[in-house]
């Protein structure tokens, strides 16, 4: 052997070509799998991508609709009466379903085990959050002749309680989760559109029968699915494995991050619906229904990450650059829509709802730019609920809870519309900067919990 080999060869911090070349190929072969993983996951995901455009293309066809067709002031009644019919499924969620599919995510053989436990809370959480937005419709600060049919659409949206969408999202199904998903708001916009058509009289009761009748299909299709695919009744546990209970402390700590993300879209609306006429109502209703279509990408970015970030634990395992990529990207993505948006609001809203509804576009362009503080911020949820800190996900939506009531007070009774545009987008922008304070707290926490002990 020649001294130079020797020397190679004897030294420690310099390992020979038969050492070093494993190493490379391990190296290699971890980036193809990453790769292939990366690829894999993106697959699953795409029917969901699919789904969900799908669900967005027939919600809007159906506001698109009742714009046209029953007028500025029956789209004003929907978009309140959608609002409340939110707060019922967020309350019958109240995070069960957060916290059910990171369980399961985690453990897949825990399914049968976690679907019981989130179901007997969900369904008595429904009944409670029915009864209250039933009371808020009948006594509540809203237009008189709006009450009943508010109370009716509350009522249709109960049996979301039953759908179990989330335990295949916790086990990442997304092929069923997106046939789910399409098939339930095709079928509301198609239901909602015929009956309304088919009424003697103009109204929109048919709305309502159209979304009860789509929800009791969904948890029709999503119960059948479970059964048939496990071919055990629906509440049979899977071996030996037993779920931790769902406690009222987490479903309280997620529940106010949902009811604060409710609140945060829908602050200034209640406050327009106190104050404002119908016409106003439906100006603004009309302008965030525009909206709705992208804001939903909210809804597909969340549901596409969070099983991935539950697993996977960036935080927990060092990877804090995809932490911050992740909203970095969504950020700019979403200035990438909300620009050519606000230029061209004026011939969106014409072709939308028609030259009558003229006074949406200020209010429209004022609300584009809160686009990416919304994807940026629903990033930093998912993030840090996956890694369970919880009442830290809470704190972002909350300040722009609180920051969107309060500046729908001072804006809405001078500038109607148009305030209730720029509350809601400053009520955004201070949510996203919250969020992201949250997320490099929850960074610095958990660093310090996995730093050595010296000594």
């Amino acid at each position: 052997m020649d001294p130079p080999s020797a020397a190679r060869s004897s030294d420690p911090a310099t390992p020979a070509a038969s050492e070093a070349e494993p190493i490379d190929r391990a190296g290699d072969e971890a980036g193809r799998s990453l790769w292939r993983r990366t690829a894999g996951y993106g697959r699953k995901v795409a029917p969901l991508a699919l789904s969900h455009g799908l669900s967005r293309v027939s919600a809007f066809a159906l506001v698109v609709f009742i714009g046209r067709f029953l007028g500025p002031a029956a789209l004003g009644e929907f978009s309140l009466a959608h609002a409340l019919g939110q707060y019922v499924m967020l309350g019958s969620d109240l995070g069960t379903k957060a916290i059910g599919a990171r369980m399961i995510a985690a453990d897949h053989s825990l399914a049968p085990a976690v679907l019981p436990l989130a179901l007997r809370k969900m369904v008595t959480l429904a009944l409670i959050s029915a009864t209250v937005a039933i009371g808020y419709s009948l006594f509540g600060p809203v237009p008189p002749q709006w009450r009943w049919f508010l109370a009716v659409f509350v009522l249709s949206a109960i049996p979301f309680a039953f759908n179990i969408d989330w335990l295949f999202w916790g086990l990442e199904r997304f092929d069923v989760f997106a046939t789910w998903q399409a098939g339930v708001y095709t079928a509301y916009a198609l239901l909602a559109i015929v009956l309304t058509l088919a009424a003697a009289k103009r109204n929109l009761y048919g709305v309502a029968a159209g979304n009860a009748i789509a929800w009791i299909g969904g948890a029709a299709f999503l119960w059948l699915t479970w059964i048939k695919s496990h071919h055990a009744v629906p509440f049979a546990y899977a071996g030996e494995n037993c779920a931790q209970p769902i406690s009222w402390r987490s479903l309280i700590t997620l529940g106010s991050t949902g009811a604060a993300a409710m609140v945060l879209d829908n602050a200034s609306l209640f406050v327009l619906s106190a104050i404002g006429t119908p016409q106003q109502i439906g100006e603004y209703g009309a302008a965030t229904k525009i909206l709705a279509p992208i804001l939903g990408v909210q809804t597909l970015i969340y549901f596409a990450v969070y099983p991935w970030l539950a697993r996977r634990q960036p935080l927990t395992h060092g990877l804090g650059f995809y932490v911050w990529l992740l909203p970095g990207a969504a950020a700019l993505a979403g200035l990438a829509v909300a620009a050519p948006l606000a230029v061209g609001a004026r011939p969106i809203v014409i072709l939308c709802f028609g030259s009558a509804y003229l006074a949406v576009v200020k209010p429209l362009r004022v609300l584009c730019p809160l686009i990416p503080f919304a994807l940026a911020a629903v990033i930093c949820r998912a993030t840090l609920i996956a890694h369970a800190h919880d009442a830290l996900s809470a704190t972002g939506v909350i300040a722009g809870a609180i920051g969107g009531f309060a500046l729908g007070f001072i804006l809405v009774p001078k500038y109607g519309p148009l305030g209730a545009a720029w509350a809601t987008t400053a009520a955004y922008a201070l949510s996203a900067l919250v969020s992201l304070a949250a997320l490099a707290i929850a960074g610095l926490t958990t660093t310090r919990t996995m730093a050595p002990v010296a000594g």
